[in-house]
């Protein structure tokens, strides 16, 4: 079977690492694979599998431009080219499915003439998506907007499958947009064998002084880095005692380090990407996930893997992962009450226990694996 993978760019994204957890273990004499990606991330694309074809449909990458006007023209022509274009220029081969795994290159799926797949890796939810309940509440009326969301309507109509990577984000896509017999949920494979090798690398550019907190992240818009700067300020002006390691890179890292700055931490330390964060967690006494909006966190689960406290608000499917990869503590997705967790568990008065469950989350790797793969046969074969 012919599968293409169609994704923006392969980096150290939540969703890159989902797929490259995936690339490895699909069977290779089952299917034959290629990854379209629009944009070249040669510290990242040189992780990807050696069997798997790559192609680009760019040599730079123009989504992360520093110039607005190129990011512009670049979003108008993946929206606006003409689908005998895409045909001609990026589907040169015959491929069973087509699969757009992070669901923003839409236009180029629906080009293709074969079974195409909407991979939606977000919580639909309104209540515990803040970053979307906000985006309503500034741009929701414009026209913008609105064509945006009658274009993605329409494309829904046009796709074979909508898969969704939980039962409650199934649900809240389901309670906004319908078309529920088109939808499947399929878990994100997480490797506990790789992690659990991974988490006891040796760490040679920081060493432990006290009660380590851990938060390894996209630094992006909705992953509340603002937040925990803002907890650590409290925390310290209140005489706690702890140091805070964020690890992490992403578009608005530069900003975030700009905010770092003005605060001149001395316990706080912006560590930027790593490309195994694994020790770090393993090394810390919490994790923490201050996230505004996720839709299922990989990194949770993986500290659950690790074994160590979990403390995450409230978003998407945070309680379906922690109630089946280990135990945690969930706050309200709020800045305040992520501070009073904090600040309740360095002071003793909250006990939030955490024990690893690799070897389940193992059995439940090769499971998930296993579904994914018969998903693609039985719909392959289907007439659909």
């Amino acid at each position: 079977m012919n599968i293409l993978f169609i994704l923006d760019i392969f980096d150290n994204g939540g969703v890159s690492k989902i797929l490259l957890n995936l690339l490895k273990k699909l069977k290779r004499e089952k299917y034959n694979i290629t990854l379209l990606l629009f944009n070249k991330n040669p510290g990242f694309d040189c992780l990807l599998p050696k069997n798997i074809k790559v192609r680009y449909a760019f040599n730079k990458a123009p989504d992360r431009s520093r110039h607005k006007l190129v990011r512009f023209v670049n979003g108008i022509c993946k929206s606006f080219i003409p689908k005998f274009l895409i045909k001609h220029i990026l589907f040169n081969g015959k491929y069973d499915l087509a699969i757009d795994f992070k669901s923003n290159n839409i236009h180029t799926l629906l080009a293709f003439n074969g079974k195409k797949i909407m991979w939606l890796h977000k919580d639909f939810s309104i209540s515990t998506n803040l970053v979307e309940k906000e985006m309503l509440k500034v741009y929701g009326k414009t026209i913008r907007y609105k064509l945006k969301q009658h274009y993605f309507v329409k494309s829904l109509k046009k796709v074979d499958k909508i898969v969704l990577i939980s039962e409650t984000t199934r649900a809240s896509f389901v309670n906004r947009y319908g078309f529920s017999e088109k939808t499947i949920v399929l878990y994100n494979p997480i490797d506990a064998d790789e992690i659990t090798k991974l988490s006891i690398e040796s760490i040679y550019d920081w060493e432990r002084r006290r009660l380590t907190i851990c938060c390894v992240s996209r630094i992006s818009k909705g992953k509340g880095i603002d937040r925990l700067f803002n907890i650590a300020d409290k925390l310290n002006k209140n005489n706690m005692l702890f140091d805070l390691l964020i690890i992490g890179d992403g578009d608005g890292f530069r900003e975030t380090q700009a905010l770092f700055e003005k605060f001149n931490f001395e316990n706080v330390f912006l560590l930027g990407h790593r490309n195994n964060p694994y020790p770090y967690i393993k090394n810390s006494d919490l994790f923490v996930c201050p996230s505004e909006t996720e839709a299922f966190s990989t990194v949770i689960a993986e500290a659950s893997i690790i074994g160590i406290p979990i403390i995450a608000t409230d978003t998407g499917a945070t309680a379906e992962i922690i109630q089946n990869y280990g135990s945690g503590f969930i706050t309200k997705n709020t800045e305040d009450e992520l501070y009073k967790a904090i600040h309740s568990f360095i002071s003793n008065q909250l006990n939030v226990h955490n024990i690893s469950n690799s070897n389940h989350v193992l059995a439940d790797f090769n499971r998930t694996v296993a579904e994914i793969e018969g998903f693609f046969d039985g719909f392959g074969e289907s007439n659909v």
